[in-house]
């Protein structure tokens, strides 16, 4: 970790009676800094203040921005996560007598390897561990995410980049730190994100360059006819995927589709 302040002071400690350790009682998002700046800032900033309106929780997000753009200002190339607490105390559940929210800055190394995947594009399978049905949460990026360490915990005993996740229903919704889009024929995809997984501010951002997208609910099936899948999230932005299970992927048409979104968006 590069830094870490929790409430506007340096310091990599948070108080025991916090409700993102107690209960998981917060959100965060997670972006990118190039050259000195956020990428995407505007974008994630709308996501936490959507977020904290849904979980109730009060921030002050002007102070914040501010707090970032000098935060970002220092790393030519690194990855940012903001956590957003309820705060510390209150008795069991309950948030009567909860002190004002926690807010928690952090900068990270930037994963050197989410070069090559951008380039040279990445191997993908699917996950056994499902996604439960929580609609109150769903496409939050909230704190509480012991299914994803399932499904980390998978993908670090397989020989796969990555690997897409299914809800409970086995519909597919997402890869294990981001979204998918697929292309059959000319027309692309991706999954609705309405009872499970996280809508990533990438995947928000490609859908408005690119309304033609088509979300819909479906399940692995869907794949067979796939010629071209492209994963994206905030830090890695896009990367295609050049093989599924058994099956080669055309790389030269997902990277047509990357070229499409970063020109009609502000991607870079």
């Amino acid at each position: 970790m590069l830094y870490c302040s929790v409430n506007g002071q340096q310091t990599n400690q948070i108080d025991v009676r916090d409700r993102a350790l107690q209960y998981g009682d917060g959100l965060f998002t997670t972006a990118l800094i190039q050259e000195g700046r956020i990428q995407l800032l505007k974008e994630h900033l709308q996501r936490l203040d959507a977020g904290s309106k849904a979980l109730q929780i009060e921030v002050d997000l002007k102070s914040l921005e501010i707090d970032l753009v000098n935060c970002a200002k220092s790393y030519k190339e690194a990855v940012l996560k903001v956590t957003l607490s309820a705060g510390s105390g209150g008795r069991g559940y309950s948030r009567i007598g909860v002190s004002s929210p926690t807010v928690i800055i952090q900068v990270f190394d930037f994963p050197k390897h989410y070069h090559q995947w951008r380039s040279e594009g990445i191997a993908l399978g699917v996950a056994k561990q499902k996604l439960g049905h929580a609609s109150v949460l769903a496409g939050l990026k909230h704190l509480n995410r012991l299914e994803q360490v399932f499904i980390r915990q998978e993908l670090d005993n397989l020989s796969v980049d990555d690997v897409l996740v299914l809800d409970i229903y086995d519909h597919l919704i997402e890869a294990s730190s981001g979204n998918v889009f697929w292309c059959i024929g000319e027309q692309w995809f991706t999954a609705k994100i309405t009872h499970a997984g996280v809508n990533g501010v990438m995947r928000n951002c490609i859908i408005e360059a690119l309304p033609s997208i088509q979300e819909v609910e479906v399940g692995l099936a869907a794949l067979d006819e796939a010629r071209a899948i492209v994963v994206t999230n905030s830090v890695m932005q896009m990367a295609p995927v050049k093989r599924y299970l058994n099956k080669p992927l055309s790389v030269e048409i997902a990277t047509s589709f990357i070229n499409t979104v970063k020109k009609r968006s502000d991607i870079n």
